[in-house]
């Protein structure tokens, strides 16, 4: 398996204002504070068997979660981030930067 061990990846400036819009909108409906974000690469599997998409997933631990997770966050970019994903997906983000826009949601590029 061709995986990097802990892949380096950056925000843009519109990735971290659509994650801090995201962190308000978690804030007003969660019960807790929340904790550092979690990118995820997540993939939709329809009922139909058709192809499924494949995208980046943001998200938030809330900070009692973060006990269990402290060992595994990184500042990147000044967000910390925990990076939730198999290993084989490691490769997807390795050099890459999250950027956002609102037609497309998170993605990846190339710098």
């Amino acid at each position: 398996m061709n995986s990097v061990p802990n892949p380096q990846f950056n925000f843009s400036p519109n990735a971290i204002q659509a994650i801090e819009n995201l962190r308000t909108q978690f804030q007003a409906v969660a019960k807790e504070k929340s904790g550092a974000v979690v990118v995820a690469w997540g993939t939709s599997i329809p009922h139909d068997g058709s192809q499924g998409r494949s995208a980046i997933v943001v998200s938030f631990y809330t900070e009692r979660q973060m006990v269990d997770m402290a060992q595994h966050v990184r500042v990147i970019d000044g967000l910390e981030v925990v990076l939730f994903t198999l290993p084989h997906n490691y490769s997807r983000f390795d050099g890459k930067i999250i950027d956002y826009t609102d037609e497309k949601g998170f993605f990846l590029v190339s710098p």
